[in-house]
C-alpha cells in the first residue's frame, strides 16, 4: 500500500512506516493491513458498512505518549475540504490543505488507532472501537461525519443511544468464529509481540502548522 501527500504544505506533513517493538521472531506483523483486510471483510459482508470504500479510507497507527490505560483509542478524521482545499483559521488566516492519496486515490477519512492502548483493549472493546469509529462515517461517504439533530451532533442522545445502532453487529461479529482474527486481536500488544514478532504500521501525521481536520476520537473511559 502507498500513502502519498500531495500539494500544498506538503513538506509539513509526514506519510511513513512506524516501528513498535521487536519480537523474539524474525517475522514482521504489519498492524494497518491485518486491520484493514478485517475491515474490508467486514464491508463485503455486512449491509450496515457496504458504504465504506475502504480504498478511500487510510489506516495510521500512533504510539502512545504514555502507558497509562486512559487517553485516546482511536480517532476518525475527515481529509476533504472545500472551497479549494482552503480552510480558515481562527487566528484569521488561511491554511491549505494539501491531497491524502492512497494507491493513487484521494482519501476521504483517515482512522487512526493508538497503540498499544488500543490493542491492550479486550477483545470485544477492541470490537466495539472499530464499529464505533466506523459509524462516524456518513452513510453517503463524502468526507462528511454522521450528524444527529441537537447538540451532540456526533451521537445523537449519547455515546449509549450511538452504540446501539450498531449493537447487533457487533453481536454477529464476535459469534463468528474467525480463528486468525481472535490469534491477532484477542490477546494485550505484549502477546502479539511474541506471537507475531515485529510490529510496524502505516503512520500518516498531519502538522500542527495547520489546522487539523475536523475529528472526532474516542477516548478511555468514555
Amino acid at each position: 500500500m502507498t500513502i502519498e501527500v500531495c500539494g500544498p504544505g506538503c513538506r509539513s506533513k509526514r506519510a511513513g512506516r512506524l516501528h513498535f517493538a521487536d519480537g523474539d521472531s524474525h517475522c514482521e506483523f504489519d498492524y494497518t493491513e491485518h486491520l484493514e483486510g478485517l475491515i474490508r471483510r467486514w464491508c463485503r459482508r455486512y449491509p450496515q458498512l457496504g458504504h465504506i470504500e475502504m480504498d478511500r479510507v487510510v489506516l495510521s497507527v500512533a504510539k502512545c505518549r504514555s502507558r497509562s490505560a486512559r487517553g485516546l483509542y482511536a480517532s476518525v478524521a475527515s481529509l476533504a475540504f472545500q472551497d479549494e482545499r482552503v480552510s480558515h483559521g481562527t487566528d484569521g488566516c488561511m491554511y491549505s490543505w494539501p491531497r491524502v492519496l492512497k494507491n493513487g486515490r484521494e482519501a476521504l477519512y483517515l482512522v487512526k488507532f493508538y497503540l498499544p492502548r488500543f490493542h491492550n483493549l479486550s477483545y470485544e472493546n477492541k470490537i466495539a472501537t472499530i464499529l464505533h469509529e466506523l459509524y462516524h462515517i456518513h452513510p453517503r461517504f463524502n468526507g462528511e461525519f454522521r450528524c444527529f439533530p441537537g447538540r451532540n451532533w456526533a451521537h445523537g442522545g449519547s455515546r449509549t443511544q450511538f452504540e446501539r445502532m450498531f449493537a447487533s453487529l457487533k453481536r454477529d461479529i464476535l459469534k463468528r468464529s474467525d480463528p486468525f482474527t481472535e490469534l491477532f486481536l484477542n490477546c494485550r500488544f505484549r502477546t502479539l509481540v511474541e506471537r507475531f514478532g515485529d510490529v510496524y504500521g502505516d503512520r500518516l501525521y498531519l502538522s500542527r502548522s495547520c489546522d487539523r481536520p475536523a475529528s472526532l476520537s474516542r477516548r478511555a473511559g468514555c
